[in-house]
């Protein structure tokens, strides 16, 4: 082979692996991200006979280290209403940083519903703390959640929140009451109600009142509230303790009250307490139980330490779950819910334990989905069970971004993030992680590193067929 020849070959196969690499590189990193290792994030489109819609999808493996996925709400409380990005931003603390982040539980959002607005439907827990419970049994039954246990594995079922409680009264006589609401300021109560002061940033308790609300009110006259006072860190009520304390006060007739530090406040609107009083003794234990379609209790739950609401079911035992499931089921509304295209947001988990969360959008470029089409999407991404959360004008997905912080990555629909009740954030021990915006940078950096890689090799080859031709010519 002649110089020309080599030098031509070393010149062909340089700008061949460099063109290579360029287009593989554009290839994998713009279909999918390591935003870190094990956690994925992909955006992209998917198309059927009803038109294009936008996606975007976080993947998170078993295999990844130091990520914790936990609910958050507006500044830590129950009630109100607060930007993802924000509640991401409050939560990027102590060593922890939010890589990603998602909209989750259906909310109130009822104008004559003021003193409950942003409460979340279904039930929350943060770090094994119990911030309020689904509504009554028959949400707690329809509603499922999505959670993680105390040896990370992650959950998707039903669960209901129940609270047994012992008053002793002034005779010694012990006696045994049941409450199966926590931080629900509204409803007509079936049964007693506990309030803690995750309730809101005020720590004051102000049950909806039924001049204002009819349907959801509670009538003054007939509530008697009691606080509880003397108990061990009662900010921070877990499943399975059991908790002591003394009635401190009594306010017969009454829907508001502050709740002062170490206290709790039982609401009564059924007179089934009637007989406490101040001074008598108070122990309370929550449970938080599994359950089946028909409400029975198939297991204790006590050991999930993250859990947040979500709304039906889109895959359920590998089935994806279609319009003829739902109907049987009564819920939810066919026309306007299950058949109606519209953004969407939902969490899966795969065989292997890995974890799906994906957003749709539904904007002028995009067709958004019906319910039996997102539970078909999440099947093609490998999930054997799916839930969908709050949608529409909710559905949001922040990732991580060069900048270090926590941005949108969709479209909400109606041009703008929505202040939300509740969420659920991918958050990162330490460093290590990229921004789901660096693909272009990357792609600058290794294009640039090709074209110099490029041309010192050629200048070598030219270099070397010089220094030939001076040897030849001797």
């Amino acid at each position: 082979m002649t110089i020309s020849k080599i030098f031509k070959t070393i010149i062909c196969s340089v700008l061949s692996v460099v063109y290579i690499f360029i287009i593989c590189s554009a290839t994998v990193i713009g279909a999918e991200k390591t935003i870190k290792k094990g956690v994925i994030y992909k955006k992209g489109t998917v198309e059927d006979e009803n038109g294009i819609s936008d996606v975007n999808i976080l993947e998170v493996s078993p295999s990844a280290s130091k990520v914790k996925i936990v609910p958050t709400l507006p500044d830590g409380y129950v009630i109100g209403a607060q930007l993802l990005s924000d509640q991401a931003a409050l939560a990027s603390r102590n060593g922890m940083t939010a890589i990603a982040g998602i909209n989750c539980d259906m909310f109130v959002m009822e104008e004559d519903m003021q003193v409950s607005l942003g409460t979340p439907i279904n039930a929350t827990i943060i770090d094994g703390v119990l911030y309020n419970s689904a509504h009554n049994a028959g949400e707690a039954k329809n509603l499922p959640v999505f959670g993680i246990d105390d040896e990370g594995a992650p959950f998707l079922g039903h669960i209901y929140i129940t609270c047994d409680i012992k008053i002793t009264d002034d005779n010694g006589n012990v006696n045994s009451e049941k409450s199966t609401l926590l931080n629900h300021n509204y409803g007509t109560f079936t049964s007693l109600a506990m309030f803690t002061r995750k309730l809101n940033p005020e720590h004051r308790l102000q049950i909806l009142n039924y001049e204002d609300n009819d349907v959801y009110g509670i009538k003054k006259s007939s509530c008697n509230l009691y606080v509880i006072s003397g108990i061990d860190d009662a900010d921070n009520i877990r499943a399975g303790v059991a908790y002591k304390g003394r009635i401190e006060n009594v306010l017969r007739g009454e829907l508001e009250t502050d709740i002062p530090e170490g206290c709790v406040v039982i609401a009564d609107t059924l007179r089934a307490i009637s007989y406490a009083d101040k001074g008598m003794e108070i122990e309370f234990t929550f449970s938080v139980n599994e359950i089946d379609e028909d409400i029975n209790i198939i297991g204790s739950r006590n050991n999930l330490v993250q859990c947040v609401g979500a709304y039906n079911w889109i895959v359920k035992g590998g089935i994806v779950q279609t319009e003829d499931i739902f109907k049987k089921q009564s819920f939810p509304p066919i026309d306007y819910i299950v058949n109606t295209k519209t953004a969407k947001t939902g969490i899966g988990i795969k065989e292997d334990g890995t974890i799906i969360a994906a957003t749709v959008d539904a904007t002028s470029v995009s067709a958004g989905m019906t319910m039996e089409e997102w539970g078909s999407f999440f099947a093609s991404q490998g999930a054997v069970n799916a839930v969908n959360f709050d949608g529409g004008g909710s559905t949001e997905m922040v990732v991580i971004s060069s900048g270090k912080r926590a941005e949108t990555v969709n479209a909400p629909t109606g041009g703008g993030s929505r202040e939300i009740a509740s969420g659920l954030l991918f958050l990162s021990e330490g460093g290590g992680f990229k921004g789901y915006d660096e693909p272009q940078k990357d792609m600058f950096t290794i294009t640039l590193i090709s074209v110099f890689g490029a041309m010192t090799v050629i200048l070598i080859a030219n270099t070397a067929k010089k220094f030939l031709k001076k040897r030849k010519g001797k």
